[in-house]
């Protein structure tokens, strides 16, 4: 019946217990799954949007589509520690496919 599950590898899987741990780190990576998001760009969208409703709920307060598009656009993302730390903004890109992604009613729509 589910003959493509026999060859799905478990070892990078999130395991969310009934009490919802890991939930985290289940939407951590998720977000991860779009091209070009690296661990610290998903963390930061996290740390400002702990779950997809959160961020739902954040869309449904903009007063615009383009506010909502641009939503993500300015979430600082840290890398590395230290002196040698950099940081960068979330962009407009990934703000927009977040926003497509979750609000799309269009199931052939290419985000990447």
């Amino acid at each position: 019946m589910f003959s493509w599950l026999s060859g799905f590898d478990v070892r990078n899987s999130v395991k969310v217990d009934k009490d919802g741990n890991q939930l985290l780190l289940l939407w951590q990576r998720q977000i991860q799954q779009f091209n070009n998001v690296s661990t610290e760009m998903a963390q930061a969208i996290v740390a400002e949007y702990p779950s997809p409703l959160a961020l739902l709920s954040a869309y449904e307060h903009c007063g615009s589509k383009r506010e909502c598009e641009m939503l993500l656009k300015n979430i600082v993302v840290r890398r590395g520690a230290g002196p040698l730390a950099t940081s960068r903004k979330i962009g407009c890109e990934l703000s927009r496919r977040m926003y497509l992604f979750l609000t799309s009613e269009d199931g052939g729509l290419i985000l990447d």
